[in-house]
């Protein structure tokens, strides 16, 4: 008798068999979270200790390598490093912490691994399996620890003790890998030389006996002294309740008795493998095998179980005692696990009788292990082992594994699936399936083939073994017997993303998993036709259903009542088993529920129904009724499906669908088996389960099909077979052992509404256990999966009558799929998704994903009856043509790692877009066309034709022009054509497999084109009403035939079809010989005939129809480029600008105008030898060096949201180094606006290339050449948040290259905080005269800044010496006072960037400082504070010229796709509101103002000193540059060509005259400009000093009147009129010149007025600025 007990998330099963009550129980995780399947494996802990002695590394004639030398290939350290990775990984994925300690005569540093290590910060998931093991690669390569020293393993023990002892308060479980070829040489260490010493060898030594003397039990004192430890550790383990397991891999000396007696000290918990390759196997064996303790108890009574983790429940089996296995059949036991606060209880408790054929399948699978543990004591038991004996056992495991494939079929006929029998068996089968393998691998290690390796004098003695050979067998033997029938030996868990949608999705899915299928099914013989009704309804519904009616009928019968009233009897709602018990006897009750559902005439459903109850009294009775369906189920009804047809169509569906096995019917497996019929397929055995599950990618179908089965037959034998390594064929493919030969997935065939409303409702998760491993994660989008196999109907070589068949029915179920509005997709999304196809003529990869073709959008295609079949038709095949040469032409950035990634045979075959389409657009251009040009280095008439190819990629509606453009030379067609057959034709044939090339996809296209021209709506009439399709199918054999036929073999020429529209359609395919003479047309009607084949020669016009088809096709590769930019670098093909080749030759070009601001930069870069592709045409110079890019990683900032606090602006200056950068980094990030995990890797990053102190520096500086030279270069923007103030912090340059730099970020300034540094002579190095911290604060002075906070920075650095601090203070604010600013309002703070002192929190290690004190501008009282955000909080309120006329400079311009034109910049004076009428000067361009952002914040009004974006409506990006000014419309700038300003000369080597030339850099605009004339000079009070002053120099002020040297009008202003476009610097080779203001301006129609007046001035530049030897 079977007992059956359950209750709060726990079922038992005791099961007396041959004598002994086996016990198997699962419980239910009691977590929440989506961990609930790790909680039970926390706490776990794998070291591995790996010997990294020199006897470790040594070539294949057994001699050592030098010390320190690199691993050889055929080593034992290095087969021991490529196992790590893979070791380490499969515990990461369990959530276990992982440390590797090497050793040798003496411990290394040990290496830990843990999840976080692991773990994408942003996702919270764990990184692919490929980075993570070349992370581990990478830790654990020879470049860390190499192979060198003796042996020593007595100090590796001693430490696995002491991490032993101090981990096991905390861990569950303590796994040790401890891998040594047991070659011991030295002991512990000499105290005097500190040196281990040799073991001793000779015998007169003290130490001698205690190392080399073995005693009576075979081992040394030495090793029982280390045994000793380990049975110490074992205690331990035993009273803090921690499993220790230790595995040893003894690559060759390890002694078998020393091995057994460590097996013994540890009680069995030791495993022992002689070779590196047994090692890998028992890992994968010991991933998920026990790893905690059930205990099930009854009062005193108690028995301990090893338990496992399987599918996210603890499972355990084994023996029950006799005593203990009574209270369960009474129902009195409860379990309980580890971390649990309490005991389960299992109040349900039933019994069964088991049939004999059950009973005798069950008892031969227990007695495997018997058999088993016989064949490894017949090793063990102390005969001598001979190559027979070897042999013998190894056939007895051959006989073995083929009685449990024959007992596997036996129980899938016998045992219900979803039963916890079937569990149980399931358990213990893949238990007995590792343990053989397990033997069958040590036995491969001593077995070898008599004669072999023994000579004669050898095989005469019988001498196969030596004694070791034997121990060590026994050992491995005593080793695997300790699993023998405790506990499981698993295939490994699935991995942390499959854990986690099975969590979310499990309740789901055992909800699908208990629905009941009803099928009413009557015939009519009147008029011949049959009805059928089915029913889905949720499991718990049914049963209490049945329980209520059974109640009901039981009333008023007192027999029936009186064996339902009896104390404790309830039916049981998951079976027609119901129990009760009466004081001390147990009287079993037995009801037979039995029902039928008919139709009446009416077609209402009626429900016939009988039950029998009976117990072992011998008390039966019988109850039976008959009522309206409704009223049997009131609720529960998931699902109702109506269905009338011909009787004889009905049969001849159930003959057409019907199980061969069971020879039932797909209506009859429906309902006494809630499943459908299925077919048979073989799938290629490298699917990745993420991808499938996801359904990124569609499983690959390799062959299969013809064989029939029910799908739970399939389930419940696929779930039980082997699936081992030895079992795949040399294609790859999975094999199954058994009737299904090579199918290793039943697909269920549901072509019609009823069906398909079974796989809907009930089948998701059982399909996606062949995915996922269990049945508890359901795909939601099911459907897809149907794609694979549609495909591999379609794609065979040679298509049958099955193939046909299978078609239909595949179709049929995907299209009632789709239809279905509880499945994915919905039926709005796929038809929306088929609209955009036609619609826009392609396919994204979100919506078909496949690097080779949109295999889903191919399968929905067909599915799709709305839009016709020619449209979709050319969207497939041009999407296939796009990814297809998307695969040969790579980008130009491609690097040599990204190649890697694909095959050696593709890799050969990829060429660079930009070359290919170069040489196309040459091969295009008409030969005539191209020596027509005066200029023989200007390509004009590839210009013009690439400038043809960009006006039809850009419209490609404008078919008429394409077919102009090809026909109008006769050697483009011939162009086009060679394009196409050497992309399609020959480097995708030899690039890819033939079943993916170019040829399989046109063969698969003309099937698609016979099943699309086959009404849909048709074929789901014929299934729907139960006739099979003939229709269809002759259909489609009429046009496929055409395959065969010799005319029609042309799809390796093929490169380009199409479908044509008619009364009838027609099937067309363009076809090119070898030589590109000429091309043939082939077409085929959709009744299967040839209509007709065209051929036209190349060498002249071809016809308007070929000519857009081969344009269509050429567009799919053309594609690949942006075509976007200028004509004259052809869009990007070539490296030069050929404008700019023109104005190298002819400078005067750049003088009048004809160069844009990017040609005119590239112009400058070319003659100042930055630009290489102009070498022609300059003087030749070096390439500059360049430093790669690996870690220039930069993050987003984060937004921050405005508040109304006033916006102040704090321009960061100071000289190189002097820390600014780090600083503000450190700033910012304490203030919230960069997270930690960015920091993070700032500092992984800066360790990385040797720049630590640099992490915080990194915030800031954000190019990868700031990064490099470490030190800024382009000004930077942060927003934080003081108490007073939304703070923008700028960071600028502090170089003197860079000052120009520094000038723009200045100009944005409120505020400027000057950071000097208190190391020692860094601060000198910036004071001195001519030092960046005088010439910074000078230039911040001059760009209008008036307010100043000085950082003295770099305080620890001094050891926070007050001395050093007021030295500084005193002569910083000394250079402040003689600038012009008033100290009494200049703070001071000290502060040191790197450490964060002072920054937001009070100075700390400075008791000196007592904070600073400022006076306010209105008089109020002072204020005061300690830090960085005091002294931002102590600023007064900017002014902001609001009421003045609107003044934007652009910082920067670009283009938002769906938004337009945006410029960046900051409002100088005025305010902006949405709507606005603006004009951008000096452009003299009108346009509106759209949208206003500042930090992403949409803005109704903006004033000035805000950083805006704004939308710019009727301006295109090409008509706005950087440095042009933004004005209200109703007061423009005027635009200025010449000005006067006053300047400050602050470096020059020498003197500065008139005709001088320099860079003018003003707001965000920059230009070169020539002196025209000094004017006057003046003091730094104002005051005249001389009048027209021949020349200037360093120091001096003076006033001088410049123009632009490109006589084009500038957006400038007099700084009385607006002080931020008022101000300028000068530059001249990186050095700064000048700096100054604005005095006056002359616009264009002054300077008109004025000219003839004016005397001549020459536009040359002078020769020198002054004196020749200040140069």
């Amino acid at each position: 008798m079977m007992h059956h007990l359950w209750g709060d998330g726990v079922q038992l099963l005791v099961l007396p068999v041959d004598h002994q009550h086996n016990f198997f129980c699962i419980v239910e995780n009691d977590a929440k979270d989506e961990g609930d399947s790790e909680k039970v494996q926390a706490g776990e802990h794998v070291a591995i200790y790996l010997d990294v002695s020199a006897s470790m590394n040594h070539d294949e004639k057994g001699l050592y390598c030098a010390p320190n030398s690199e691993d050889h290939l055929a080593s034992s350290i290095k087969k021991a490093r490529n196992l790590l990775p893979p070791l380490v990984l499969a515990a990461i994925k369990r959530g276990t912490t992982v440390s590797l300690v090497p050793w040798n005569y003496k411990l290394h540093p040990a290496i830990d691994f843990t999840p976080a290590q692991f773990t994408d910060h942003e996702t919270g998931e764990l990184l692919d399996d490929e980075t993570c093991l070349r992370e581990v690669q990478r830790l654990t390569s020879d470049a860390v620890f190499r192979a060198k020293g003796g042996t020593n393993i007595e100090i590796a023990l001693k430490d696995i003790a002491k991490q032993f002892e101090q981990l096991c308060t905390r861990v569950s479980a303590f796994v040790v890998w401890f891998i040594t070829d047991g070659e011991e040489t030295v002991y512990i260490k000499n105290t005097t030389t500190d040196e281990p010493d040799h073991i001793p060898t000779n015998p007169k030594d003290r130490l001698f006996k205690y190392f080399t003397e073995v005693e009576s039990d075979g081992i040394t004192q030495y090793q029982r002294a280390m045994v000793q430890r380990v049975h110490t550790c074992y205690l331990e383990a035993a009273d803090h309740r921690c499993q220790l397991e230790l595995h040893v891999c003894h690559l060759g000396e390890a002694h078998p008795a020393f091995l057994r007696a460590l097996r013994d000290a540890s009680d069995g918990h030791f495993h022992a493998v002689a070779d590196v390759a047994a090692l890998a196997s028992e890992m994968r064996a010991a991933e998920s095998g026990t790893n905690t303790v059930v205990t099930l108890m009854c009062g005193s009574l108690t028995h301990r179980a090893p338990a496992g983790v399987s599918d996210g429940a603890i499972c355990a089996r084994g023996v029950l005692p006799p005593q203990l296995a009574d209270a369960a059949a009474a129902g009195r036991v409860a379990i309980r696990v580890p971390g649990a606060t309490g005991e389960r209880q299992l109040s349900n408790n039933s019994a069964e009788p088991l049939e004999a054929a059950v009973t005798a399948a069950v008892s031969a699978v227990l007695r495997m292990e018997q058999r088993l543990g016989g064949i490894m004591g017949e090793l063990a038991g102390g005969a001598r082992l001979t190559p027979a004996a070897l042999t013998s056992k190894a056939e007895d495991l051959r006989r073995l594994r083929q009685a449990k494939v024959e007992t596997i079929a036996t129980l899938c006929r016998s045992v219900r699936a979803g039963t916890i029998l079937q569990a149980y068996l399931e358990k213990v089968l893949e238990s007995v399936e590792a343990q053989i393998d397990a033997l069958t691998r040590l036995l491969e290690q001593y077995h070898v083939v008599e004669g072999a390796k023994y000579d004669s004098t050898t095989a005469q003695r019988n001498e196969f073994f030596k004694e070791r050979d034997i121990q060590a067998i026994a050992a491995g033997l005593d080793s695997m017997r300790v699993r023998l029938g405790r506990g499981f030996v698993s295939q490994a868990n699935l991995d942390r993303q499959v854990q986690r949608l099975v969590a979310t999705h499990g309740p789901r899915a055992r909800r699908m998993l208990n629905r009941v299928c009803l099928v009413a099914e009557t015939e009519c013989k009147i008029d011949g036709t049959s009805l059928l009704t089915l029913f889905i309804i949720e499991g718990d519904e049914h049963a209490l259903a049945r329980g209520a009616l059974v109640k009901r009928l039981a009333k008023g019968n007192r027999l029936a009542e009186g064996l339902l009233e009896a104390k404790g009897t309830q039916v049981h709602t998951r079976s027609t088993v119901a129990s009760q018990e009466v004081t001390r006897e147990r009287v079993k009750l037995h009801v037979l529920f039995d029902e039928q559902l008919t139709h009446d005439a009416d077609e209402h459903i009626r429900a016939r129904v009988r039950v029998a109850l009976s117990n072992v009294m011998m008390q039966n009775e019988t109850l039976s009724s008959e009522m309206p369906f409704e009223e049997l189920y009131p609720s529960g009804v998931v699902c109702r499906v109506h269905r009338k047809c011909r009787t004889d169509d009905l049969g001849d569906a159930q003959k057409r669908f019907i199980d061969l096995l069971s020879f039932s019917s797909f209506t009859d497996l429906i309902r006494e088996h809630n499943t459908l019929p299925a077919a048979l397929y073989t799938i290629g055995a490298d699917q990745s389960v993420g991808l499938l599950f996801n359904a990124k990618e569609l499983i690959y179908v390799v062959s299969g099909g013809a064989e029939e089965t029910s799908f739970e037959y399939f389930r419940l034998f696929w779930r039980l077979a082997a699936k081992s390594d030895k079992e795949r064929d040399p294609n790859g493919c999975v094999l199954v052992p058994g009737c299904f030969h090579k199918a290793n997935f039943a697909l269920p065939l549901a072509p019609e509404p009823l069906t398909c409303a079974v796989l809907t409702h009930l089948m998701p998760g059982l399909l996606s256990e062949f995915i996922t491993g269990t049945p508890m994660a359901p795909l939601t989008a099911t459907g897809n999966l149907y794609i694979g196999f549609l495909h591999a109907h379609m794609r065979t070589e040679r298509i049958t009558a099955l193939d046909v068949q299978r078609i239909g029915e595949l179709l049929a179920t995907l299209t009632c799929w789709i239809r279905d509005p509880r499945t994915l997709p919905k039926p709005e999304e796929f038809y929306e998704m088929m609209h955009g196809l036609v619609t826009s003529q392609s396919i994204s990869n979100a919506d078909s994903p496949g690097k080779l073709r949109p295999e889903k959008a191919l399968a929905y295609a067909l599915a799709d009856s709305v839009h016709p079949a020619a449209k979709k038709y050319s969207v497939l095949v041009a999407e296939t043509l796009r990814r297809l040469s998307k695969l040969i032409l790579v980008p130009s950035k491609l690097a040599a790692t990204d190649r890697s990634r694909v095959s050696e045979r593709l890799a050969q075959q990829q060429v660079l877009t930009r070359d290919y389409l170069r040489e196309l657009v040459e091969k295009f251009t008409p030969p005539s066309d191209a020596a027509a040009g005066a200029d023989p280095d200007i390509p004009v008439a590839a210009l013009e034709t690439a400038k043809q190819f960009a006006h039809l990629i850009s419209h490609p509606e404008d078919s008429a022009a394409a077919v102009t453009f090809l026909r109008s030379h006769p050697h483009r067609a011939r162009a086009a054509c060679e394009c196409l057959r050497d992309v399609v034709c020959t480097r995708v044939k030899a690039g890819l497999p033939a079943h993916a090339g170019w040829r399989a996809f046109q063969r698969h296209m003309f099937v698609w084109f016979a099943v699309a021209t086959y009404p849909l709506e048709e074929l789901l009439a014929h299934f729907a009403s139960f006739r099979a399709p003939v229709a269809f199918e002759q259909h489609v054999a009429n046009i496929v035939r055409l395959l065969e036929e010799e005319a029609t073999q042309h799809f390796s020429n093929c490169i380009t079809s199409w479908i044509e529209d008619g009364s009838e359609p027609v099937h067309a395919a363009l076809c090119v010989d070898e030589k590109c003479e000429s091309v043939k047309t082939r077409r085929c009607t959709a009744s299967g005939k040839l209509a007709s084949v065209i051929e036209e020669p190349l060498c002249g016009p071809v016809s308007e129809c070929t000519a857009l088809q081969l344009w269509r096709a050429l567009s799919c590769v053309l594609g690949h480029w942006a075509w976007r930019g200028s004509a004259s670098n052809c869009y990007g093909l070539h490296e030069v600008d050929w404008d700019v080749v023109r104005a190298l030759k002819d400078p005067s070009l750049v003088d009048r105008g004809m160069l844009s601001q990017s040609q005119l930069a590239e112009f400058h870069a070319a003659r100042d030898w930055r630009n290489a592709a102009y070498a022609r045409w300059v003087t030749p110079k070096p390439e500059p060096v360049r430093l790669s890019d690996a870690h220039n990683f930069v993050a987003k900032c984060v937004p921050v949201a405005l508040s109304g606090k006033p916006r102040l602006s704090v321009v960061f200056i100071g000289n190189v180094d002097a820390g600014k950068s780090t600083t503000l980094g450190h700033l910012v990030y304490k203030c919230g606006s960069v997270e930690k995990r960015v920091l993070d890797r700032y500092e992984a990053d800066c360790i990385a290339v040797g720049k630590e102190s640099h992490k915080y520096a990194w915030i800031m500086d954000r190019l990868r050449d700031e990064r490099e030279r470490g030190l800024t270069i382009m000004p930077s923007i942060w927003r934080v948040s003081a108490k007073n103030f939304q703070v923008d912090v700028i960071d600028c340059p502090g170089h003197r290259s860079f000052a120009k730099n520094m000038t723009v970020g200045v100009s944005m300034a409120d505020v400027g905080c000057l950071v000097v540094s208190a190391a020692p002579n860094e601060f000198e190095a910036g004071i001195i005269r001519g030092g960046m911290t005088r010439e910074e604060a000078l230039v911040a002075y001059t760009q209008g800044v008036r307010q100043f906070i000085v950082l003295v920075n770099k305080m620890d650095t001094v050891k926070h010496d007050e001395r050093r601090f007021h030295e500084i203070s005193e002569n910083v604010l000394g250079v402040l006072k003689q600038i012009g600013i008033n100290t009494d309002y200049v703070p001071v703070v000290p502060i040191s960037g790197w450490e964060g002192n002072g920054l937001t929190s009070a100075q700390v290690d400075m008791p000196w400082y007592h904070g600073f004190m400022r006076k306010v501008k209105s008089g109020g009282d002072p204020l005061g504070g300690f830090t960085l955000l005091d002294a931002f909080d102590a600023c007064d309120v900017p002014a902001r010229a609001v009421d003045f006329p609107l003044r934007i400079p652009v910082h920067r311009v670009f283009k938002i796709g769906g938004v337009g034109t945006v410029a960046v910049g900051r409002l100088a004076c005025g305010r902006l509101a949405p709507g606005s009428k603006v004009v951008i000067m000096p452009q003299n361009l009108a346009c509106s103002v759209g949208t206003i952002e500042v930090h992403h914040n949409n803005m109704t009004d903006v004033v000035a000193g805000d950083a805006v974006g704004i939308n710019l409506k009727n301006i295109a990006l090409r008509d706005l540059d950087r440095g042009a000014v933004i004005c209200d419309a109703a007061q423009p700038l005027r635009p200025v060509v010449s000005f006067v300003a006053q300047l400050i000369i602050v470096a020059h080597p020498g003197t500065i005259r008139a005709g001088c030339c320099s860079y003018v850099f003003s707001h965000t605009t920059s230009f070169a400009c020539r002196i025209v004339k000094l004017l006057q000079k003046l003091s730094r009070t104002g005051q005249v000093l001389e009048e027209h002053p021949a020349s200037v120099r360093n120091g001096d002020c003076c006033l001088a009147e410049l123009a632009p040297r490109s006589g084009q009008p500038v957006a400038l202003c007099p700084y009385a009129e607006c002080p931020p476009l008022g101000r300028l610097l000068l530059q001249d080779g990186h050095m700064t010149v000048a700096v100054g203001v604005v005095k006056a301006i002359t616009t264009a129609a002054e300077a008109a007025a004025t000219k003839a007046k004016a005397p001549p001035v020459s536009s040359a530049p002078s020769k020198h600025w002054g004196n020749k030897k200040h140069r």
